[in-house]
């Protein structure tokens, strides 16, 4: 009876510790996947950010682009 209750407490404890490193494992791959997952969503977000900036910039309104000889003025300089 002794040795059944030895054997008892040591698979409880064995199935009780592999399935607290279990537990852990699964933590830790969801803890890595949701850091992971918000990292690249904070990329994209601070990419889509980025872009609406640049779009909503201050575009002058007349710039030359120097070419050599060649001058090319932006179309929406208002010749007079």
């Amino acid at each position: 009876m002794h040795i059944a209750c030895l054997s008892l407490c040591s698979s409880l404890s064995l199935s009780l510790s592999l399935s607290l490193s279990l537990s852990l494992s699964l933590s830790v791959t969801t803890v890595f996947f949701i850091s992971r997952c918000s990292s690249q969503t904070l990329n994209m977000v601070s990419l889509f950010v980025e872009g609406v900036s640049l779009r909503t910039n201050d575009v002058p309104q007349h710039f030359t682009i120097r070419r050599g000889e060649t001058e090319i003025t932006h179309p929406s300089v208002n010749k007079f």
